[in-house]
Parts: structure tokens; sequence; C-alpha cells
């Protein structure tokens, strides 16, 4: 690189590097310019980290690399310089960011202008995270953070700590490293100083700077992850102890700095979570504000169709006291038993949602007496609607047991924005009964106050079974029925329409497959007549093939007899006499089950007499053994010999013999 102008802006472009100086490095994956020339850069990049960015340059206007004996800038020395001249104040600063990164809470602020952050720590007891906020100062220093939250962590300044009053309050930790050595402090020192110089820095320096930076706060963090526990005191209520006293009493992971000082704050603040939530559940799966929204919705689509149902909505609503030992949704559980007496308590009116959701904290509303999240009641709600106890109501209309997919689909900021919970509509129990009655369960099966859990049960398996019977009658009237080389179907379409009416009421009880959505039943008194004449279509299709089916075997007997043996035969035309009767009773109608016994026996009779017809034909027709015998014996006879010979004479008849003769050939 060197040219005879020491300061000379001259030297090789990446190119010219690759193709002219560079050695092939042996092993390369590959051999092609580009990935040659990625190789250059790369090397080039970590020869300009390994000299802090001194010596080299690129002239920007034609891409060359030069030497640059002017670019001799001792960054370590002017951060040095830099770091000594900060005070306190800076050193805190420097801390915080470097705090806040290791606590993960670089995002913007809860508050413009303040280091506050809205923070989650975990209540393991409950498995469920509690809400509040992280403060980098004290808590004279900070804004009023709305809405007010369950907790407040304040880490306050190592170095310039200001004054102010600990009112012990039950909701606040306050943090404070007070064991750094001068190890600690000589890195934060070079972190603050690099942080400064970079964003005073031009473009080209700006990334030293800034890796100067990365390094101090890695082995400040190194430091931390070693010393932390001895080297932070944790105070609440008064009392202040080393962090590594807390962390002996305190279950939760250990491995980084995050994980030990959220172990202990939420250890420290377990009876502050208990008192302001009495009774609240504890969940069989973790519940945080990130997946709050998933959890509410997996058990809204549970409850909407069971047969969606998940293990974590199993889980949820299981916690809530909702699910069964069978799976089924229960409302004797503390929370759904709660909503449904205050709504009973009602008498009849409805709960408004200023009823169920008080402001403890302003700003922020919560599900008395427990204070859970209003997402809670939304799904309490649902499942009393599911079991036709209750209906939700919102600005953009109520949802019923038959309309819970909607709540499944809307967001958790608009879901817990219900305007009421009212009381079920009227239950249609006539028409539940006349239902039941159409199943084969009894019409006294539906009690006044509606559908029971077993009842919807018994209702599904009764109207599946009825759907196999309409689809076997579809495909029969499709098909037809033949009899004696008759169709007994008449009006096929007809017919097809009044199953269908019976179908469409066994599919919609089948798809009711919740007590709330089968008490919304919906057809009315004509639907349920249509069904009614469906039904009995049905139960005339089924006796007219069982009837069939008893009297083909014959009738298909009886039908080869006749085209054997003739019309005109006394036994043939009583079997046609008997096919006339056959087909009218069979087209009835009401058909009699007796006359089609009697027809079938009538039937045997005939086949029996055509039986014995034949037997005669077959006796009058063919040879027995003895008869075969003397048949043999007259032709070898010496009479039939003789007549066989007389029958050659001229003069003799012998037309008579041959006529003889032939006859008796043909038995």
């Amino acid at each position: 690189l060197t040219t005879d102008d020491i300061h000379a802006r001259i030297g090789l472009t990446v190119d010219e590097l690759r193709d002219q100086l560079c050695l092939l490095p042996p092993g390369l994956p590959k051999q092609d310019a580009i990935f040659l020339r990625t190789t250059v850069e790369t090397i080039l990049a970590k020869t300009l980290a390994a000299v802090s960015g001194q010596f080299l340059s690129r002239n920007e206007d034609n891409g060359q690399i030069y030497l640059d004996v002017a670019k001799d800038i001792d960054y370590d020395q002017l951060i040095s310089q830099r770091a000594d001249s900060l005070d306190d104040d800076k050193l805190d600063a420097a801390y915080y960011v470097a705090m806040e990164e290791a606590l993960g809470v670089r995002n913007d602020p809860y508050v413009a202008g303040y280091r506050i952050w809205k923070y989650d720590l975990p209540w393991p007891a409950k498995n469920s995270d509690r809400t509040g906020y992280l403060f980098m100062g004290a808590p004279n220093e900070r804004s009023t953070a709305q809405p007010p939250r369950d907790f407040y962590l304040y880490f306050l300044q190592p170095y310039d700590l200001p004054k102010f009053i600990d009112d012990e309050k039950p909701d606040e930790v306050f943090l404070r490293l007070e064991g750094q050595d001068d190890d600690f402090t000589g890195q934060l020192r070079r972190y603050a100083g690099a942080r400064e110089l970079a964003r005073e820095s031009t473009s080209d320096r700006r990334p030293i700077y800034e890796q100067k930076a990365r390094e101090a706060h890695q082995a400040m963090v190194a430091w931390l992850r070693s010393n932390l526990p001895t080297a932070m005191s944790v105070t609440y209520r008064g009392e202040k102890r080393l962090l590594t006293e807390w962390l002996h009493e305190a279950p939760g992971p250990r491995s980084s700095v995050r994980d030990q000082l959220r172990s202990v704050s939420s250890h420290i603040l377990v009876k502050n979570f208990e008192e302001r939530f009495p009774g609240y559940p504890t969940f069989a799966v973790e519940i945080t504000p990130d997946n709050l929204s998933d959890a509410v919705h997996s058990a809204l689509v549970h409850l909407a169709d069971t047969s969606r149902a998940t293990t974590a909505s199993r889980k949820i609503l299981g916690s809530l006291g909702m699910l069964g030992n069978d799976d089924g949704i229960r409302s004797d559980g503390e929370f759904a038993a709660a909503l449904a007496d205050q709504l009973a308590a009602a008498g009849g009116k409805v709960l408004n949602r200023s009823d169920l959701l008080v402001k403890r904290d302003p700003g922020l509303r919560s599900w008395a007496p427990w204070h859970l999240e209003p997402a809670w009641c939304v799904v309490t709600a649902a499942a009393l609607t599911h079991l036709g106890k209750a209906e939700l109501a919102y600005p953009s209309g109520k949802v019923d047991a038959l309309g819970l997919d909607r709540l499944a689909k809307m967001p958790l900021d608009d879901l817990v924005e219900f305007t009421h919970v009212a009381p079920p509509a009227a239950l249609p129990t006539d028409r539940l009964s006349a239902a039941a009655e159409l199943l084969g369960l009894p019409p006294g099966s539906v009690p006044s106050s509606g559908v029971t859990a077993s009842l919807v049960s018994d209702f599904g398996t009764r109207a599946t079974e009825l759907l196999g019977r309409v689809v076997d009658a579809d495909r029969t009237l499709a098909e037809g029925i033949e009899l004696w080389g008759d169709e007994l179907i008449d009006f096929a379409s007809e017919r097809q329409a009044r199953v269908a009416a019976l179908r469409a009421l066994a599919e919609d009880i089948k798809a009711r497959n919740s007590v709330g959505k089968l008490n919304k039943f919906p057809m009315d008194d004509s639907a349920i007549a249509g069904a009614k004449a469906g039904k009995a279509e049905l139960a005339r299709l089924e006796l007219l093939q069982k009837a069939t089916s008893k009297l083909e075997g014959v009738c298909g007997f009886l039908r080869e007899a006749v085209a054997c043996f003739g019309e005109g035969v006394g036994v043939s035309d009583d079997a046609l006499a008997l096919r006339a009767e056959i087909i009218s009773a069979l087209t009835v109608t009401e058909m009699d089950t007796s006359a089609v016994a009697d027809l079938t026996a009538r039937g045997e009779d005939l086949r029996k007499q055509f039986v014995a017809a034949a037997g005669s034909f077959y006796r009058h027709s063919f040879l027995d053994a003895a008869g075969d015998k003397r048949k043999q014996q007259l032709l070898a006879s010496d009479d039939w010999e003789s007549l066989s010979k007389l029958a050659t004479i001229a003069l003799l008849q012998g037309g008579q013999f041959s006529m003889l003769k032939a006859d008796l050939a043909e038995i």
C-alpha cells in the first residue's frame, strides 16, 4: 500500500487487493470472485478493528484503501480522559443505561422524559404475572404514572443518592448498588465516556467508540453477574438486606442479573399480591400480559364449540372451576356461581358493566371481589351463556349461545367492553317437547327450566340416529322400490320434501351441542308440523321396505311359476289375483301389517300348490325306474321285433307302428 508520497490518498481497491496482492487462504468453501471479494472486505474490517480504526482509511471517491499515517488517534486515551471528567450524576445515568439493558427494558419509557417502564413480575403461586412499574431513580423524582399498578421497583442511584422519604408502602421495593469496587466503577466510567464520545464523533469514528462501550458494558455485566448478590441491597418496608440474603428465601431462576432481581422482587411482593387479589385463581398454564389474549380466546373457542377444545383451553377453564371431570361445562364453580347468583338476585333485570367491574385504582377496572382482569369476567359470562343461563350484550348487539363464536373473534380490547349481562330469553319448552317426541324421547323429559347437559347428549344421540335413517330413506326414494314388476313408490318428489323437513330438524338439533344452544331451539309450529309429516313419511317408507322384504321371496317364486305354467292354469290365475291384492295393500296410505302377514301366508300356500302341480306334471311326463324298465323290455321283446319286420311290408299299414314308435320314444 506504500507510494512515493506517504501522505497521498492513494492505494488499492478491494478488487485490486483481491486480484493483485492477496493470496488465497487454504480451505476456502468457494473460489468465485464475489466470495473472494467478501473475504478481503472481512479481513480489512477485522484489521481495522484490531488497530481501533487507526492507520488505514478508505478514499470514498475511488474506493481505494490506503495507509493513513496521520490517523493515529489513541481512542482508549480519549475515552479515559472523558471518563475522568464525568461527575457522579453522569455515572448514575450511565449505570441506569447499563442496568436497563441488563433488565431488558430498552424500549421507550412509559412516561416520556422519565426512566419509568411498565414491568411484569411473576406470581408463581398463581402461575400468573402482575403488572407494575420499574423506575430508575427515587420516588420523589418520578412523575405519577397512570393508572396505578400492583408494585413499584425503584433502582436508586449508586453514586449520587438524593434525599427521599421511604413511606414503607407494601407495593414499593428499593434496589441500590452499594458494593461496587474500583474495577466496576472504572468499567462504568469507560462505558459512560465511550457513549459520550460516540454521540459527539463523526460517522467514521462513532463505530469505534460504540464498540469500546460494548466491551465495557460486557465487563460490567460480567462483574454484576459475579458480585451482584453481595453488592446490591434490597429494601422492603424498612427492612434492608443484601440481595444474597433475599435469594436464600426466594424461589425462581438465578442464571442472569435479570432473573435474580425478578425472583427476589416477586418473592418480596407476594403478600402485597395476595392482599390486592384475594381468592385469585391458580392457573394450570402460565398467564402473562403478553399471552392473556391468546388464553382468553382459547377458552372462548372451547365454549363456542366443544369439539375444538385444546389441552390449554381445558386447563384454563378447569382453573376457573368451569370444567367437570367429564369435560362438561359447569356453573357451580366459584366464579360462575357468583355471577349466576348475582344475575338471579337482579330479579330478571340486567347486570350492567358497572355492576360487575369496579375501579379499585383510578383508570383501571377489575372484577370484584377478586379483582380479576375483566377478560375473565367475559369468559365466565360466556360459560353461563353456553349453558343457556345468561346472555352478553355489546354495543353491536347481544351474544347468545349461538353467537359465542363472535366473542372468539373479537380483539381483547373490544371483548372487555361489554355493556351488560342479561338473563336468557324465554325458553321454548313446548317446541323442545315436540322435538323430543319426534326424536323418540318422552315429551315430559324437557323440564320447565330448559334442557340439561344429559338431555343435550340424548337429543344429539337421537338426532344422529334419525339422520342415519333419513339418509337411507332419501336413497330409497331416489332408487324406488319394485315388487313383481310394479313400482311401489308414487309421488316421490313430494315424499322427499316431507322427509327433507324432518332432516332439517335433525340436523339443527345435532348442531346444538350445548345447553345454551339447544335452549335457543328456533323452529316454529309450522316447521315442527312439517317435520312430523316427514316422520310419518319415514315410518311408512320403513314399513314398506320391511313388507317388501318379507314378500319379495314368495313373489319372486310366484312370478317365475306363472311365467312357466302360463296363464289360464288355475293356480296361475290365483297367483295373479294375489299379486293385485299385494300391490294394492302396499300402495295404500296406511299399511296394515296383519294384511301383509296374511298375503305372505297365502303366497306360501300358492307356492305349495305350484310345487304340487309341477310334481304331478313331472310324474305324468317322465318315467320312473319301473316304467323305464318296462319300456326297455318292450323295445327288446319278440313282439316289437316282429312288428318292426311286418311294418316293412307295403301291403300292411306300417304307419300305425311308426306313430306308436314315435310316441314311445318321447316318453
